[in-house]
């Protein structure tokens, strides 16, 4: 036999309370694993952001390595042309 429309469904009280408990539950489970989500979020753009910075860092420091390890070599040929110039200068003069 059916309920009628007037008085509404039947739910009876104790089972209310244990669909009402199952709300909260799921509601704190859900509040947790948003939260853990939201931190190792975080956890990854602090490593993206940290990972960027390290590969920048080191680019910058071996190209600098680079113009110590050369600068020597470069200034030598930037003598060695000067003084090929220098030559050449006297030669014609010379002449």
């Amino acid at each position: 036999m059916s309920r009628s429309l007037k008085k509404g469904p039947f739910a009876d009280p104790s089972l209310l309370k244990k669909i009402e408990q199952l709300k909260g539950q799921s509601k704190n489970q859900s509040s947790v694993l948003g939260h853990v989500v939201q931190q190792s979020f975080q956890v990854l753009l602090v490593l993206r952001l940290l990972f960027t910075m390290v590969a920048s860092t080191f680019r910058y420091i071996s190209k600098m390595i680079w113009l110590v390890t050369n600068s020597e070599s470069l200034f030598q040929l930037v003598l060695s042309v000067d003084m090929l110039v220098v030559m050449i200068r006297r030669q014609e003069s010379k002449e």
